[in-house]
């Protein structure tokens, strides 16, 4: 999969999401747009999009992570029991499925993330509906193939994904254009969606899709990007205690679940500090003791 910074799309100009680039006539930023919050900070995510961009690293690692899923399925098919949580009864008797996420799971939005830190913008939703209808996402390496390989064995692939239900009709068809194997709507669960008329609508937290997912359907496996495509996890919860939930579970990694690198956004980022700091408190928030020890060269960290 071509994995270069040309494939970065320019969204600013559509989406009227504002920009702190200079004037060609001045050092000074641009205003923030309307009800736009921007953040100077941008350029913290700026390696992690260009190392999962560009690095041959990232590309080995996805690649990797997707041979060993292929092989786990084949265990999980000639085996018992079942990847999710929620499936208690371990779904025998139901026809198998795999359970995915798509973003930075399957679907590569790098060059959405790149162009905020050109841009000099945060996220919003104006950018990201822009980029998700503009079907443009390459797909993960190693993603299509894996996916193709569960359908060929009459394996459903299931795509549980954070995205709503306003851009599940562009989603599929971005899905369908690189390759992967979608049947209809059905196998694409958003959020806004419920599981039937008048339920609850579901929510960022994938339980209950997972769970809904599992009264049809043997799970197994659970492929994603952030712990909770694996297990529920409480907004607040603390960085060490992110840690010992997965340790919890480490019988399930690289056999039941696996898990792909991110490291651009993701709740691991969010448990490092509250919502809504300006950019110093930011900051100031993910700045811990060591980083300020001097080195042993004697210099110290500005």
């Amino acid at each position: 999969m071509p994995r270069a910074l040309a494939a970065v799309l320019v969204l600013a100009a559509a989406t009227g999401c504002a920009s702190h680039r200079p004037a060609a006539s001045s050092p000074a930023p641009a205003p923030p747009g309307e009800g736009t919050r921007l953040r100077g900070l941008t350029h913290e995510t700026l390696h992690g999009a260009l190392w999962m961009q560009t690095s041959a690293e990232y590309d080995v690692l996805a690649r990797q992570t997707f041979a060993a899923a292929e092989r786990g399925l084949a265990r999980a098919l000639a085996g018992e029991g079942s990847a999710a949580l929620e499936q208690e009864d371990g779904g025998a008797g139901k026809p198998p499925a795999v359970v995915v996420d798509i973003d930075e799971t399957m679907l590569d939005n790098a060059p959405f993330q790149l162009q905020l830190n050109l841009e000099g913008t945060d996220y919003c939703e104006h950018t990201w509906t822009a980029w998700v209808t503009a079907e443009k996402a390459r797909a993960i390496p190693g993603a299509v193939a894996f996916a193709q390989a569960a359908d060929a064995r009459s394996v459903r692939v299931l795509y549980v994904t954070n995205r709503t239900h306003a851009v599940e009709d562009a989603t599929i068809r971005n899905l369908r254009a690189v390759g992967f194997p979608v049947r209809d709507g059905d196998d694409v669960l958003t959020i806004g969606e419920a599981e039937a008329p008048g339920a609850s609508p579901w929510t960022s937290d994938k339980t209950a899709r997972r769970a809904f997912v599992a009264r049809t359907y043997r799970i197994l496996l659970l492929v994603g990007d952030d712990l909770r495509d694996f297990v529920s996890v409480p907004r607040g919860t603390a960085p060490a205690d992110r840690v010992a939930l997965a340790r919890r579970y480490a019988d399930r990694w690289g056999e039941r679940w696996f898990l792909l690198p991110n490291a651009m956004y993701g709740s691991w980022e969010q448990s490092l500090h509250a919502s809504g700091l300006d950019d110093e408190a930011l900051l100031r928030s993910k700045r811990v003791p060591g980083f300020r020890e001097p080195l042993k060269d004697g210099c110290a960290r500005p």
